[in-house]
């Protein structure tokens, strides 16, 4: 049984220095702390995130959370509109969300705004809120993910052992594009968790499921381990599979990712292949704002979906991708700097980028 403790916050968004390509946030807002869902990989657990122990059931509520946020948006000079993803480190979705509402709270705050958003989730409970949040994707933009590991019911019954069953989870993106078509939502298939969710018959169920009820991503990432999340998994996983913590200490190694890169390499190759193959996009359509950053963030997209593919055929990226963060970073147009003759002076962009850029910029003038 969860216990419950409402706690005072001095601040309750966060501001990162750099998006992530993958979720395109710049915000990020964690409505509570700890998660009732109680997935036995998940990463929160580690000691980075300074969460409690009994994660699963030592429940934080930020008092208050919607007057915070409203007072720090609107005394702020430097908070342009971006994405905010809900959430980091535990389910915005979650039991205490029936409860205490404290995401719909932020949801009418950052509408008000004109903030858009990226909900992350297992739980149908998102369908609750879709109103608002269509509402949120006429106005500036919205994405709704989904995550789902397996279609192993078992299996998802073992490593994510309180949250909604895999049908359950697929049944919300079929929901969502039924109610509100234009509203744009996918699939995460993250983690892979290594000798249960990573054979072919499981990527591709996954893969083929998500385009069955509509999806218009897939995203997938491998599964980290460390620390304290670490020690919960394998002991948490030899109660149904005492054969595998010693194969997880064998491809870990004390690792953060697995230390046999051909692993991973080879298992984004598949998962590319079989989403070009069935036919979904790896990649979300990102946000584009009206002002000076619209170009800048469009170029960016096409760079950032460019070193993401690269990666995951192990080819080289690091350049493409860091001169999509220094582009998406710039305080003014692209375009002034294209018309200077200038956008050698942005880091990382080499003669091969600029060539790029150029191309876009004549093809969308």
């Amino acid at each position: 049984m969860a216990r419950y403790n409402e706690k005072e916050y001095k601040t309750v968004i966060n501001k990162s220095k750099f998006v992530t390509n993958w979720f395109w946030n710049k915000y990020s807002i964690n409505v509570y702390a700890g998660c009732q869902f109680g997935c036995i990989y998940c990463d929160s657990r580690s000691i980075r995130y300074n969460l409690p122990e009994d994660f699963a059931n030592e429940i934080y509520i930020k008092k208050d959370i919607d007057q915070i946020l409203d007072n720090t948006i609107r005394r702020s000079r430097t908070m342009l509109p971006d994405v905010v993803i809900f959430s980091g480190v535990t389910d915005p979705y979650q039991h205490s969300e029936r409860i205490y509402r404290n995401t719909r709270k932020c949801l009418k705050v950052l509408h008000s705004y004109g903030y858009p958003v990226h909900i992350i989730t297992k739980s149908p409970f998102v369908l609750e809120d879709l109103d608002l949040l269509n509402e949120i994707a006429t106005k500036t933009w919205c994405t709704i993910t989904v995550s789902v590991a397996t279609t192993d019911e078992k299996i998802a019954k073992v490593i994510e052992p309180r949250a909604a069953s895999p049908e359950h989870r697929f049944g919300i993106i079929k929901k969502i594009k039924e109610r509100y078509p234009n509203l744009q939502a996918g699939i995460n298939m993250t983690p892979i968790v290594p000798f249960l969710c990573d054979n072919e018959d499981n990527l591709k169920a996954v893969v083929q499921t998500s385009k069955d009820v509509s999806a218009d991503y897939m995203l997938f990432g491998g599964m980290t381990l460390q620390d304290r999340q670490a020690e919960y998994f394998l002991n948490q996983l030899e109660k149904s599979y005492p054969e595998l913590p010693e194969k997880f200490k064998a491809l870990y190694k004390d690792s953060y990712e697995p230390l046999d890169k051909n692993y991973t390499i080879n298992l984004n190759k598949k998962i590319v292949k079989l989403s070009s193959d069935i036919g979904i996009s790896n990649n979300i359509q990102r946000y584009i704002p009206s002002d000076y950053r619209e170009m800048n963030y469009r170029i960016a997209e096409k760079l950032f979906s460019e070193a993401e593919l690269s990666r995951n055929l192990n080819k080289e990226w690091k350049n493409c991708y860091w001169a999509a963060q220094n582009i998406n970073n710039l305080d003014k147009s692209i375009l002034d700097i294209a018309k200077q003759g200038e956008l050698k002076s942005i880091r990382n962009v080499n003669q091969d980028i600029i060539q790029k850029i150029q191309s876009f910029i004549d093809k969308t003038a």
